[in-house]
């Protein structure tokens, strides 16, 4: 019986070079696994309506509609000749819908009852928590502030689960073992893909049973090349980059409904903006929350969760001190 891989980020751990630069290439070499996720180009109906049903719809019209997704799901990985990779990390990202709130575990829940009684294979990069919600949260403020759309609000019913659940990777593998028909978990750390992208996506590459010839003349994402041919995309100037938008938007939001004039104040700041950064002006408007709160938080929160993970692999357990994980007794 087919495989599914399923590629579950988590968010802010090289999700996008991994599927720009890998996941991609995979897609269009036809090395036996049929890719579905991000970036792919001309990605089909089937993935598409995937995500829309797990992280979209209301609960009514999911259960009512699941059974039909289940079995268009079947059909097209029946009509594949080997084995399927999924990828999106936005199934363990909560979402603000009109209709209501979507969490982390129902999202899971979701995904388990698509893809009932097939065997699955989890994917699932760590990065040390204190960085990876930091830079999750920055990212979802700078989309809540300056779009106004579902992501998450700063601290929406005065609680932060909502962001710290998608980094709770015990927890995430528990319910993907209770939920799943699961035959293997692949963990691996962002901060090792990011020393050496090019073993870590190796490693990968021989998990999926996949040739790693497909690593030869791999592709850039931002133009931004290091030594091993694969860009993982830069997060140090984002803080000051966020905190530049949030300030640009709240000052265009009064003319929103001239297109004309914000387009040229857009222009103008463009280039405002980089002179603050160059010298070092303070903005007044500050992001709601800091990194270094994030430390203090996450030491609470995720010592823990990450115990029980390293309880269950000694390598898992040996990287998680290497690189400072919050364990019981720190």
């Amino acid at each position: 019986m087919q495989k599914v891989y399923l590629h579950l980020g988590a968010p802010k751990t090289g999700s996008t070079a991994i599927q720009c630069n890998l996941f991609e290439k995979i897609a269009t070499q036809n090395h036996g696994l049929l890719y579905l996720g991000k970036y792919k180009k001309q990605n089909n109906a089937i993935f598409l309506r995937l995500c829309e049903a797990i992280n979209k719809w209301p609960t009514q019209q999911f259960d009512s509609m699941c059974f039909l997704l289940r079995e268009q799901m079947k059909m097209s990985l029946d009509a594949c000749v080997g084995n399927v990779l999924i990828s999106d990390e936005s199934f363990i990202v909560t979402s603000y819908t009109q209709a209501g709130r979507i969490s982390v575990y129902e999202k899971i829940v979701r995904l388990a009852k698509v893809f009932d009684g097939v065997p699955v294979a989890l994917i699932l990069f760590l990065r040390n928590q204190p960085d990876a919600c930091y830079s999750l949260y920055k990212e979802l403020y700078e989309t809540y502030i300056g779009v106004g759309g579902v992501s998450l609000p700063p601290d929406l019913d005065g609680s932060w689960e909502d962001v710290f659940s998608t980094y709770d990777y015990s927890s995430i593998v528990k319910l993907v073992e209770s939920e799943f028909l699961l035959v293997d978990i692949y963990c691996n750390f962002f901060e090792d893909f990011k020393k050496n992208p090019l073993r870590e996506s190796e490693r990968l590459l021989d998990f999926l049973e996949v040739d790693r010839s497909v690593l030869v003349d791999m592709p850039v994402v931002n133009n931004k090349k290091v030594d091993q041919g694969m860009t993982v995309l830069p997060d140090k100037r984002l803080k000051r980059e966020i905190e530049l938008m949030v300030i640009r938007n709240r000052f265009l939001s009064w003319v929103a409904g001239l297109a004309f004039l914000k387009t040229a104040l857009s222009f103008v700041w463009s280039r405002l903006g980089g002179l603050l950064d160059k010298i070092k002006v303070k903005n007044n408007v500050r992001l709601p929350i800091q990194d270094d709160d994030f430390l203090e938080i996450s030491k609470v929160r995720f010592s823990k969760c990450n115990s029980e993970l390293a309880s269950r692999d000694e390598k898992i357990k040996s990287r998680m001190v290497f690189y400072g994980y919050f364990l019981d007794g720190d």
